[in-house]
């Protein structure tokens, strides 16, 4: 998998993708292999779990 296409890292299409709510996956052209589609929804995961925290109480960090 490359790490970057156009100028353009992961990270920075992980970011743009959150922003404009796209799936990240989606922009890249290769398949994502297994090992990264885990981490990817393991993070997923974590990351609805803090939104929830913080819609609960948002002054908790």
């Amino acid at each position: 998998m490359k790490m970057k296409k156009n100028g353009i890292g992961l990270a920075t299409m992980m970011k743009l993708g959150a922003d404009l709510q796209l799936d990240w996956r989606a922009i890249l052209d290769e398949p994502v292999p297994a090992e990264i589609q885990k981490l990817a929804e393991e993070l997923d995961r974590a990351l609805a779990e803090r939104a929830q925290r913080d819609d609960e109480d948002p002054l908790d960090d």
